[in-house]
């Protein structure tokens, strides 16, 4: 049953600050993780329920050991730990300091786990942004200018971070086998900054698409040679997708035979 609208926004005034220590699912080694219902709500659900399925099932489906995973909107981490117990080395991108701070305590509590947080947004220009604090929960969290979602409920507080382009993080890091882009709206500067990512590493890409950022993203991703799928299905290369849904699985063309029924 959902929750009465009032009643909800008591608990995420109530939760901004909670911070607690949690256990990821047995398949990934009930490792510890540190979670905050100010981030969302969700995380206060019962057991394996408060983690979202279909982070956990990109791990099952895509992550291999040796693979080098770039996590753009981290948050709690509940993708880029997952996906570091798989055997991946794992990049994550994330901008808020409050998340930070749970991923870096997390990592703390798993120091065998090759996981490097950047303290940035990722954007197409190395610098300084505005972000949005959201009045809800901090998932939703964007930078000023990117596509602000239904969820933002107005903005809490302004604070200045660094930005950097997949492409700057390329000559830093590992080159990325697999991407994940959760970046609430900003997913089209990021591709911006992400042309010798696209064309020298071709890393399979997760990305969340706002419906307004379709249309460019799709013009990018095939400028690179990049077929899109709806990334809640399995890969059949008979059912590519024309116009990127919210969840979007882009797949270099040259790779999409190794990812068919996945």
């Amino acid at each position: 049953m959902l929750m009465p609208t009032f009643l909800r926004s008591a608990a995420e005034r109530l939760c901004r600050d909670v911070r607690f220590r949690a256990r990821l699912p047995r398949r990934f080694g009930r490792r510890p993780i540190h979670l905050s219902p100010g981030n969302q709500l969700g995380v206060l659900k019962p057991g394996d329920a408060k983690f979202e399925a279909y982070l956990l099932r990109w791990v099952d489906r895509f992550i291999r050991p040796g693979d080098v995973v770039w996590d753009v909107g981290a948050n709690m981490g509940i993708f880029s730990f997952p996906a570091a117990h798989a055997g991946a080395v794992v990049v994550s991108f994330e901008p808020d300091p409050f998340n930070q701070d749970l991923l870096a305590r997390t990592r703390a509590d798993n120091p065998d786990l090759d996981v490097t947080i950047v303290h940035a947004a990722v954007s197409d220009k190395v610098g300084e942004a505005a972000f949005r604090v959201s009045v809800r929960g901090r998932s939703a969290n964007s930078l000023v200018g990117a596509v602000a979602g239904s969820d933002l409920g107005g903005v809490r507080e302004l604070l200045t971070v660094k930005t950097v382009t997949l492409d700057w993080a390329l000559e830093r890091h590992p080159a990325p086998t697999f991407i994940k882009c959760d970046a609430e709206g900003a997913e089209l500067t990021i591709l911006r900054g992400a042309s010798r990512v696209l064309t020298t590493a071709r890393p399979l890409i997760e990305i969340e698409v706002a419906r307004k950022n379709s249309v460019p993203c799709r013009e990018i991703l095939s400028a690179h040679d990049y077929q899109v799928f709806d990334a809640l299905d399995p890969v059949d290369p008979d059912r590519p997708v024309t116009v990127p849904p919210w969840e979007t699985l882009a797949i270099p063309r040259e790779k999409i035979p190794l990812y068919v029924g996945r």
